[in-house]
């Protein structure tokens, strides 16, 4: 930003020297136009300070920029009798709503929207539902079920917090901590809770089958996007740069009927977080693997168990793609033993080792499978069994749980 206020400095006393060779009519006329009224020297010499700015703007690194907020027209909404926009009741001022705060309402600039003071009101120290709300939808991330396992709904028709204190305390622990979702991550996965094991215990599972007193962690499915994402780490082609687009239409263009043709591309290799979400058209990992309805709040994903996400797991191009790579991966060291690779993708796979029963079967899968298929090269067809090993743990009930 130096180097540009240092060379407009240059340019605009150029321009005052020549400013003053004009008429005041043509001192009032716009940039545009009194540059083409200046001598023929000041022109030869505005030229290259004008180029020399350019090259300074376009060499600077983009200027960061977020998301803001503009006050619209100010006004006080009529009630829609009967839920229609053609029937209008009373006009009711813009306040918070009574079942929240009952005759005390906080005042309402007339000349403003009240966005500003509806935000405050919600982080105030004496209103503890936002974070509440906050820190258990962040356990209900971590663990498949919240502490009030309806985290849309803590009115009277939700369920009851099955640890009323837990949830406090981490809700004024976020608030001190200055509404740090990255220290309340930490906080939860950091817990003994948290990294207990998933293994069944009988006597524990006869008093609380349910679970509800987290004797045990729960065993529940990847999400859409970290099962996405797992395919590709495994199989060595996850891009974690961070940043960019991959929209490449414009907006308002997203949208789709059954005349549309979709030509939003999911071949990138970056993390999910970054891939488009057609509302009304989303990418099929994401459909398959019960990804959230981005048009509706939707704070407890369902999670299904179809035929159509097996298929998925044995024919998708994606982890074709994959198991190959793992098994290229796996054999370019020729001096590896059979055994060590095998230990090697039981640990990039399932994040363990494999058992000595597992290794001997793994074995005699590989060596029965590149000898039936004798009709092939024989570099070709251990390709081809080792890739058929990886599409098996990929499949397996192990990689896409969490234990």
């Amino acid at each position: 930003q130096a180097k540009v206020d240092a060379q407009q400095a240059k340019i605009d006393q150029l321009l005052s020297v020549a400013d003053q060779q004009l008429t005041p009519a043509q001192a009032k006329l716009d940039p545009a136009a009194r540059a083409k009224l200046y001598s023929p020297d000041i022109q030869k010499q505005l030229a290259p300070l004008q180029k020399t700015l350019k090259e300074i703007q376009d060499a600077a690194p983009a200027v960061p920029s977020a998301m803001g907020v503009t006050e619209g027209e100010v006004t006080d909404l009529q009630v829609h009798l009967r839920g229609s926009h053609l029937s209008l009741g009373k006009r009711v001022p813009r306040r918070i709503p009574v079942v929240f705060v009952g005759s005390e309402q906080p005042a309402f600039p007339t000349a403003q929207s009240g966005r500003l003071e509806l935000a405050s009101w919600l982080t105030a120290d004496d209103q503890p539902l936002v974070s509440r709300v906050m820190v258990n939808r962040v356990w209900r991330w971590h663990f498949g079920q919240g502490i009030v396992s309806t985290p849309d709904n803590f009115g009277r028709l939700g369920s009851a917090p099955t640890h009323g204190p837990l949830l406090d305390w981490l809700a004024v622990r976020f608030r001190q901590d200055g509404w740090s979702l990255k220290r309340l991550h930490r906080l939860v996965i950091s817990s003994e809770t948290y990294r207990q094991s998933s293994d069944d215990n009988a006597a524990n599972s006869s008093i609380d089958p349910a679970n509800q007193q987290l004797w045990r962690s729960h065993v529940r499915r990847l999400e859409a996007e970290a099962f996405r994402d797992s395919l590709l780490l495994v199989g060595h082609q996850l891009d974690s740069h961070m940043g960019g687009s991959l929209l490449h239409v414009g907006n308002r263009e997203f949208l789709f009927n059954h005349l549309s043709k979709d030509t939003t591309t999911y071949d990138s290799r970056k993390r999910s977080v970054y891939l488009p979400v057609i509302r009304n058209h989303l990418y099929d990992v994401f459909q398959l693997f019960d990804y959230a309805d981005a048009s509706v709040l939707n704070g407890n994903r369902p999670t299904t168990t179809v035929p159509s996400q097996a298929l998925f797991l044995m024919n998708a191009d994606l982890v074709e793609s994959v198991c190959a790579s793992m098994a290229e991966e796996v054999l370019r060291d020729p001096q590896t033993t059979t055994s060590a690779r095998i230990e090697r993708l039981y640990w990039q796979t399932l994040g363990r080792g494999a058992e000595p029963r597992e290794i001997d079967r793994a074995v005699q899968f590989i060596e029965q499978l590149t000898t039936l298929d004798g009709l092939r090269p024989a570099g070709e067809a251990q390709a081809t069994a080792w890739k058929a090993f990886c599409h098996a743990l990929l499949a397996s009930n192990e990689f896409i749980y969490v234990q």
